[in-house]
């Protein structure tokens, strides 16, 4: 498995998805398609790793606030 460029990444497009996917690590793939998921990074990765590229990030609490 090797790592995708995050810039081509639009979670814009996955924005509905991503609510089932609260509190996990995705992996998102150059198609930019949920690949995989897991409670832990360990457990995203390694179900991911048939899938060639792919660019593993949490999802946050979605009624939560990030502050700069």
């Amino acid at each position: 498995m090797k790592p995708l460029n995050y810039e081509n990444i639009d979670l814009s497009k996955l924005e509905t998805e991503l609510e089932h996917f609260q509190n996990k690590w995705i992996a998102i793939s150059a198609q930019n398609k949920i690949v995989s998921s897991g409670r832990t990074y360990g457990e995203a990765l390694e179900k991911a790793r048939k899938e060639g590229e792919v660019v593993l990030f949490r999802v946050p609490p979605l009624d939560a606030y990030l502050a700069p």
